[in-house]
């Protein structure tokens, strides 16, 4: 581990910008290895500044170059270190450009997960639409929930909206499952198809079984899910809309049921990284 820096009764880190330690406005020193070391740095002459820049000496009050407005310290929590720089700036009103330039903050580009968008662009991220305005996006907030499907014996619709169609018999299938670690609270959904006495054994509805943390909820006759109503501490929302049982959970996690063979399972879109489905 290296040592620190002292000076004039301050402490720095290795790698920490310093004050020159023979007060040169010229000098750019580190501390590096319990040294302070000091190099002689770029200097900008004023006739190189442009029509719109102006050349900024170090005050008390004007940080200089380091600390000079640009497109990205708008977008972001930006700390202006406390060693200046004299250099050409851009003119006040004026920001840099990632290429270089001296803009209007209203000219600024963004960038959305890798993507640059130009100022004032429009596109789509999920369902919500986004603006990029003086540098900064800005995005509707709907929620966007994707639902995963199953009707029938064997029809599946994907949270991509990928259609397949799997012979399960009456095997339990998993539908979906938090990836273990990733969520503060696991989760899991399976379903399996059912036959029903009272129609010659036919398969007429899917028992769909719901686990959230250590806590299930199988969903298989309404006796039985009538009888979770009143418990205290319970980590399922029971309702009913129309021929549906909705089951809510915390965890962004939704089950609809139709007592019969379709089952649609809803989740938050801040899920989709976090689950596997079987």
């Amino acid at each position: 581990m290296e040592c620190p820096c002292y000076l004039n009764g301050s402490v720095y880190k290795p790698g920490d910008k310093t004050p020159s330690p023979l007060l040169a406005n010229n000098q750019i020193c580190v501390c590096s290895g319990a040294e302070i070391k000091c190099s002689e740095k770029q200097v900008y002459p004023r006739e190189h500044c442009t029509e719109d820049e102006i050349y900024a000496y170090c005050t008390n009050d004007e940080p200089g170059k380091v600390c000079e407005p640009s497109c990205e310290s708008q977008s972001s929590k930006y700390n202006c270190p406390i060693i200046c720089e004299d250099s050409c700036i851009c003119k006040p009103g004026l920001v840099r450009s990632p290429e270089g330039n001296c803009i209007k903050k209203t000219q600024c580009p963004c960038m959305h997960m890798g993507t640059l968008y130009s100022a004032r662009e429009v596109f789509r991220h999920d369902c919500n639409v986004c603006t990029c305005q003086s540098g900064v996006i800005n995005c509707t907030a709907k929620d966007c929930s994707k639902i995963c499907v199953t009707y029938g014996e064997s029809h599946y619709v994907l949270y991509d909206d990928i259609w397949l169609e799997y012979e399960s018999n009456y095997c339990d299938i998993l539908l979906t499952e938090s990836i273990p670690h990733v969520t503060q609270v696991p989760f899991r959904v399976q379903v399996k198809n059912a036959a029903c006495t009272h129609f010659g054994n036919i398969i007429c509805k899917k028992n769909v079984n719901i686990t959230v943390g250590d806590v299930s909820l199988i969903l298989d006759n309404m006796d039985a899910i009538m009888s979770h109503f009143e418990q205290p501490n319970y980590p399922f929302r029971i309702s009913y809309i129309g021929f549906y049982v909705i089951i809510e959970t915390a965890v962004g996690l939704t089950v609809y049921w139709d007592l019969h063979m379709q089952v649609l399972i809803q989740i938050k879109d801040h899920l989709m990284l976090k689950v596997v489905i079987g």
